[in-house]
């Protein structure tokens, strides 16, 4: 029953058509295979927005370094100086040239293809054969059991610590010797901090809203929700905007783009409270810029430990977010976390405030948790990958 409606929705008739379009353009564009092998043709993705997460990263450290000039980056975007090499998504030229490539380089299991269900379903039928790298969103902290067993057919895959390593051959069953700890290459561009004096508070995706957005949760409906009840309250604590007024402190709330379709429903009452729009390519500088993340259970945060940045995590909804969304891996937030988890709006209040008269500098126990797990803290990451990209 699943599955038929999975295929009777917007995202499966999309999936479907791709699928059938790609079927339809193999024999035209698949030919003369000794002429495109030679090509070696790289395609590079993420998100669909494209341009902040590791695909992008390594894209521009292959193009910027003359490395490898057949290299392509998929996105809905064209950035000027890389006109060249970027395919717009969905596009003819997007479907012919995921025929040819040689190799399909993704931080999502898409693997550049107009769908999972393409990248899926005829990568062993392909005229040219290809290879899968899986760069990752971020570390593996939860269990996702679309990973286990390599459903989603890698050859080879990106990682940032030896113990998502360890998770991902123990648990996952994947072979050690296609796992490469090479660190992520978006780390790359978390070098650089441009530190301001502000607090960004950035909730990720819940299931049960953000899947649902465009056909059965309505706006009245979504106020009633918790999260949304929660968030609008924490944006509206008196405490809170006095104490941020008081400090000159301006704090940006940042929804996931999977459930922005609800931005407009979220206000503040203190001019210091920015609910600003989730651009996806901006991300990272709201991550650069603030001195205190505020999260529940987002990837983003690893990113903030990387810089050794104060982390907060409000886990209000624990108990559903482990029931219907992702089940706990190797990853605790209590045992391994970067920063105290809270579950309620005045502790959090009284978090930050302990946090700010601290100067916003890290407790000594999560910097160690973080030497636990980066096993490099350079700008050599995507130097690294490409090398793992290169000699497959």
């Amino acid at each position: 029953m699943k599955a038929i409606k999975l295929l009777f929705n917007k995202k499966g008739i999309q999936a479907m058509a791709s699928y059938i379009k790609t079927i339809i353009l193999i024999p035209f564009f698949g030919g003369n295979i000794r002429k495109y092998k030679k090509a070696d043709i790289w395609l590079i993705s993420d998100r669909i927005d494209g341009f902040n997460d590791s695909g992008y990263w390594l894209f521009k450290y292959i193009i910027d370094n003359n490395l490898h000039t057949n290299t392509y980056y998929i996105s809905k975007h064209i950035k000027e100086k890389y006109k060249k090499n970027i395919i717009k998504i969905y596009s003819l030229k997007h479907y012919i040239f995921f025929i040819r490539a040689t190799k399909c380089i993704s931080s999502h299991n898409n693997f550049t293809a107009p769908s999972i269900v393409v990248a899926n379903r005829l990568k062993d039928i392909m005229p040219i054969k290809k290879k899968y790298i899986y760069l990752g969103h971020g570390i593996l902290k939860c269990y996702l059991a679309h990973l286990k067993d390599n459903k989603i057919k890698a050859d080879s895959i990106i990682l940032d610590s030896e113990e998502e390593k360890k998770y991902y051959h123990s648990i996952l069953n994947y072979s050690e010797d296609m796992l490469f700890v090479t660190g992520r290459p978006r780390m790359d561009n978390l070098y650089k901090n441009d530190i301001e004096n502000m607090i960004l508070v950035m909730p990720t995706n819940r299931v049960w809203i953000g899947k649902v957005v465009k056909n059965n949760i309505n706006k009245k409906k979504f106020l009633e929700t918790e999260f949304y009840t929660t968030y609008q309250s924490l944006l509206n604590n008196q405490k809170l905007i006095k104490f941020i007024n008081k400090n000159n402190i301006k704090l940006v709330f940042l929804l996931h783009p999977n459930t922005m379709a609800f931005i407009e429903q979220f206000y503040a009452k203190s001019k210091s409270i920015e609910i600003a729009i989730n651009n996806v390519e901006n991300i990272q500088l709201y991550l650069k810029k603030t001195q205190l993340l505020i999260t529940d259970y987002s990837s983003v945060a690893f990113d903030v430990a990387y810089m050794q940045k104060p982390i907060i995590y409000y886990q209000f909804d624990i108990k559903r977010f482990r029931k219907q969304q992702y089940a706990q891996a190797w990853f605790s937030y209590e045992n391994a976390g970067f920063g105290n988890v809270i579950y309620s709006e005045n502790k959090i209040v009284e978090e930050i405030i302990r946090i700010h008269n601290n100067n916003y500098h890290m407790d000594k126990i999560f910097e160690e948790r973080i030497k636990k797990i980066y096993k490099y803290k350079d700008q050599s990451n995507s130097q690294r990958a490409y090398k793992v990209v290169n000699e497959l």
